[in-house]
């Protein structure tokens, strides 16, 4: 009986029995139409969210325009330019104090995030020796407002004092990835204004400001 049975199932056509038993349970073989999809999600501090599908269609869409479009401009150097600002904390209370009088607290940090500069590749000698270089200029900015104010119930006018910091970080920079003739892959990375020269100073990569308000 297993003899037979493997010599029923090692032939390429369908087993007889098997077709009985699908026609009686009604079963059918399923084909997927569906194409199969993927989805990306970002979201930060629960302010901002982003949502990408993806599929099959959509990526080769992306290669195909990155290949007509992004490639001639990488060739002669494609600018970019991205500029972001948010609230990064924001927060305010009230408190009773000792003599009475509430006292309210307020404290905000928006933030700025800015990149600007241009990418580029240069090709020497084919896909043997690949360049690809970058201008980039970031910078990381945010500022802080502390402010404690009383209200008197008696005059009726409000005192306050309040700290303003400012603190702005830049650190302009070439990079250069080469993929040598070797095989082997070169990163290099170096202040951009050494392109022009020796500076004739120090180079301030964190600024900072402080202003006291009353």
């Amino acid at each position: 009986m297993v003899e037979l049975f493997m010599k029923k199932t090692s032939v390429s056509e369908p087993h007889q029995e098997l077709e009985e038993i699908h026609n009686i349970l009604g079963i059918s073989q399923r084909e997927q139409d569906e194409k199969p999809e993927a989805s990306i999600r970002i979201k930060m501090r629960q302010q901002m969210e982003r949502l990408w599908s993806i599929n099959e269609e959509s990526i080769q869409q992306l290669i195909a325009k990155a290949k007509g479009e992004y490639l001639p401009q990488l060739l002669n150097g494609l600018p970019f330019n991205y500029q972001k600002t948010l609230h990064l904390m924001e927060h305010s209370m009230e408190m009773p104090s000792c003599m009475g009088l509430p006292v309210h607290y307020h404290l905000r940090m928006p933030l700025h995030v800015s990149a600007r500069g241009t990418l580029k590749i240069v090709n020497q000698n084919g896909l043997k020796d690949v360049q690809i270089q970058a201008e980039i200029h970031p910078v990381y900015a945010w500022k802080t407002h502390v402010k404690l104010a009383i209200k008197c119930p008696f005059s009726g006018k409000l005192y306050q004092a309040g700290v303003m910091r400012h603190v702005v970080v830049e650190t302009p920079l070439r990079a250069l990835i080469r993929k040598a003739p070797e095989g082997h892959a070169v990163i290099a990375i170096s202040p951009a204004p050494l392109q022009q020269g020796t500076p004739a100073g120090e180079i301030d990569l964190v600024t900072f400001h402080q202003r006291v308000k009353s």
